[in-house]
């Protein structure tokens, strides 16, 4: 399942490079054939909540094709469309899908050419803002500062009974906060376990913007894929109290915590792989591992046994 992850994320890289420049040759023609400059977009979409709440931006790719001097050429470019942008006359606030079109202006070679670029947006009804996800446990959002607060006692609610159950959809619970925008996670003191795959996906939203995270000194252990990607969170603390980091607690290789560079372990570990620390800080596009520093709160004895 791991491999086969890793496999699916390169293979959607690829196919997003690959569709576009392969629809882009289709315009050279026979070689040495003049023609009329060709261009093509992939268009882009975006989902957001009425009144614009959580809206992330989209890219868009055009790519032209073209002759000087009898030699054929191609130019390709990548842009952002974010809410709020000037090239939306009127964006959207209420629920319902939406189509638009604009022209983006294209410079290659001293030439200029005008792409026309489809774009949907889907606007979604605001959703519940809270919740129980334990007997003794609750949660809630605050849209304000894109902050999920998971409280109470005990332990949270499973998910899946395993991983297969979790990829063929076989859930126990869903945490409604998986469709929400979450920048900031806080787990209060009291919380003891989390399930495995609560912080782990979004139907509407990537977790790769997971800025902050603050675990409780109660918390016991996190789980097999407990959490999935942030690409900016730099440093993370585990709290005394947790004893096992196995598994892929942090997601699998190469699209978890790319940016990590220094993480704090605490002194009552009893159990860790040492492929559960390091695929944290992988980041294969950048070819290297970010992660420069791991602190040990324990004795140079107990890292020896664990």
């Amino acid at each position: 399942m791991k491999k086969f992850l890793s496999i699916l994320l390169v293979f959607a890289m690829l196919l997003a490079v690959a569709v576009p420049a392969a629809a882009a040759d289709e315009f050279y023609g026979e070689e040495g054939t003049e023609f009329e400059p060709q261009v093509y977009t992939s268009g882009a979409e975006m989902v957001y909540y009425v009144g614009g709440i959580g809206a992330t931006s989209a890219t868009y790719r055009c790519d032209v094709s073209y002759y000087v001097d009898g030699e054929k050429r191609s130019y390709s470019e990548r842009y952002e469309l974010y809410y709020g942008h000037p090239v939306i006359g009127n964006w959207p606030t209420e629920e319902g899908t939406y189509n638009f079109e604009f022209e983006e202006v294209i410079s290659a070679d001293g030439q200029m050419f005008t792409a026309t670029v489809p774009v949907t947006i889907t606007v979604l009804a605001v959703p519940e803002a809270s919740g129980k996800c334990g007997e003794n446990m609750n949660w809630s959002f605050d849209f304000d500062t894109y902050t999920l607060t998971i409280s109470g006692t005990g332990d949270m609610y499973l998910i899946a009974e395993s991983v297969d159950a979790y990829w063929n959809e076989e859930y126990n619970f869903v945490p409604a906060w998986w469709d929400l925008p979450v920048k900031h996670i806080v787990i209060e003191d009291g919380v003891e376990n989390i399930s495995s795959f609560a912080f782990f996906q979004s139907w509407n939203y990537d977790y790769d913007f997971i800025e902050s995270i603050v675990f409780p000194e109660t918390l016991k252990s996190i789980p097999e894929y407990g959490f999935f990607v942030s690409t900016s969170i730099k440093e993370l603390v585990i709290p005394e109290g947790v004893t096992s980091l196995t598994g892929w607690p942090f997601g699998s290789p190469g699209n978890s915590f790319t940016s990590l560079t220094e993480l704090y372990l605490p002194s009552t570990l009893t159990e860790i792989d040492y492929i559960s620390i390091f695929v944290s800080g992988v980041n294969y596009e950048n070819g290297g591992l970010s992660l420069e520093k791991i602190h040990y709160a324990g004795t140079e004895e107990q890292w020896k046994a664990i």
